[in-house]
């Protein structure tokens, strides 16, 4: 449902969605037996934050109650895999198949920056937007970040230069706060971490040096944030 998500828009396919998605979310809450994890506490952290988003902008809770929804829904699937604790066959199988519709996604979004295809300078591969895309790009370069695989330098480039043809500041900022996170986890040299973090900096500006439109872009999103 996921991979098909930017053809699958009518109404019956997002009922479908989360309707499978409650059922995974009932299942985890009537079988598993779960001890907190930090991971645990930093959900906890982002749904407090939501609700405190919504009680001072004085959203209805209904809203509130949606947008918690929209931004955990992830982590029922997340709660899912740990209960089941599938096979390492079934988890290969699943990130391949992202992988290789992320990579796809990657090479349309370049050629639709290259070649001009879009309406507003930023690629969005076979997304409704570019920042559902750079959603994707950024995840999927972080998940690079702890593979250990021999394409994992490959995928990266790949995944970064995605990310940066949609021109996802959100999506950017996110994975340069997810590398920090985990280069804290793993132990990574501070000259290490700066280096990619310099290099993902480096390939995102190209865009914006190389293309003209895409600088125009970029300039009319600035000033309208600083309005």
């Amino acid at each position: 449902m996921v991979l098909l998500d930017p053809w699958l828009q009518a109404a019956w396919a997002k009922m479908l969605k989360n309707g499978l998605l409650l059922e995974l979310l009932v299942f985890v809450l009537v079988i598993w037996r779960y001890r907190p994890a930090a991971h645990d506490y930093a959900l906890g952290a982002v749904a407090l934050v939501v609700v405190l988003s919504g009680l001072l902008g004085l959203v209805p809770a209904v809203v509130i109650g949606q947008a918690l929804w929209v931004y955990l829904r992830g982590a029922v699937v997340l709660y899912a895999i740990l209960a089941l604790r599938p096979s390492e066959r079934w988890i290969r199988a699943v990130l391949w198949t992202a992988g290789v519709w992320v990579g796809l996604n990657c090479v349309v979004a370049l050629a639709q920056v290259l070649f001009g295809w879009v309406e507003i300078h930023r690629a969005q591969g076979f997304y409704e937007h570019p920042n559902d895309l750079g959603h994707l790009c950024g995840l999927a370069l972080l998940g690079t970040l702890v593979w250990k695989h021999r394409f994992r330098w490959a995928a990266a480039a790949l995944f970064a230069a995605g990310l940066a043809a949609t021109q996802s500041r959100e999506s950017l900022l996110g994975v340069m706060a997810g590398a920090v996170v985990i280069a804290l986890h793993r132990r990574v040299p501070v000259r290490r971490l700066a280096a990619g973090l310099g290099a993902l900096l480096a390939l995102a500006a190209v865009p914006v040096v190389v293309l003209p439109d895409v600088r125009t872009e970029v300039a009319r999103r600035f000033w309208g944030v600083v309005d």
